[in-house]
């Protein structure tokens, strides 16, 4: 057994002694194609979108990796070695993260429930108006904490079709705000609900896809539609407040998307 370690250790050496400048050109390559953006379904660890989500530590990670390579062509173990330490500390942190950070947020249950719907006249907008009441669920069934969360770059759709302008009431009356929650971190094992969220639709002023603003509305007076929620679910390090912008560096995201239906 040792006899076939120590072969497979010479074999795999001998291979990178050879091909030592392809591996460490295609590790270059791809850490630059990981910053390149790119329409993914979550963004990265600095806040756009790119090829790779888990940029730059990717980057970085490859970088380090055409290093250890180049390094060991060259015949340079000193920086070999610390290319090597380097990986394995990235390694170590890497998995921390996917336990401690990842796992939690990923594992999570999310649903989403019409607690309320109102179709009629409002003298405040002077229109026909349908308000409706959500609350979402979540639900941790792991054994860590989940960092605090909240939902950013949101879109809904009634019957599929996406809503352009409506308002939205989250903490306050806004119009196109871009995240519907405040921080929430969601416990070990326990489930928490929010319940502030709030969208008013007017006859005369909403806008949806398409402009079929006929059967939206249609589906609204007899009571009997589908919503959806679309966004992205992040952990920043720093979400700011009033007077301070929140931080550009995101530790972990995850694309949400929620349907519920509506029958009166």
């Amino acid at each position: 057994m040792a006899l076939w370690v120590c072969q497979s250790l010479e074999r795999i050496a001998t291979g990178l002694k050879r091909y030592w400048r392809v591996l460490a050109t295609v590790c270059v390559i791809l850490g630059v194609l990981t910053v390149l953006p790119w329409g993914a379904s979550r963004p990265n660890h600095v806040s756009y979108y790119s090829v790779c989500s888990f940029a730059p530590f990717s980057t970085v990670t490859l970088f380090v990796m055409a290093a250890t390579f180049y390094s060991f062509g060259k015949g340079m173990k000193r920086l070999c070695y610390l290319g090597m330490i380097a990986l394995i500390t990235i390694g170590s942190f890497s998995a921390y993260w996917a336990y401690s950070i990842k796992l939690p947020v990923d594992s999570l249950q999310v649903n989403m429930l019409i607690d309320y719907f109102w179709y009629g006249y409002d003298d405040f907008f002077e229109d026909n108006v349908s308000s409706i009441f959500f609350s979402l669920t979540f639900t941790n069934p792991t054994g860590q904490d989940t960092p605090p969360l909240r939902i950013e770059d949101y879109n809904f759709f009634i019957n599929g079709k996406k809503l352009l302008t409506f308002i939205s009431h989250s903490g306050g009356w806004n119009r196109g705000i871009r995240y519907i929650t405040s921080p929430l971190t969601i416990k070990a094992h326990q489930t928490s609900t929010y319940g502030e969220i709030h969208i008013i639709l007017g006859e005369n002023y909403t806008e949806i896809e398409g402009n079929d603003t006929g059967s939206l509305w249609a589906s609204l007076v007899q009571g009997n539609f589908k919503v959806t929620l679309t966004g992205v679910l992040v952990a920043r390090t720093d979400f700011g407040n009033e007077d301070r912008s929140p931080s550009k560096l995101i530790m972990v995201a995850r694309p949400l998307t929620l349907s519920c239906t509506y029958q009166s």
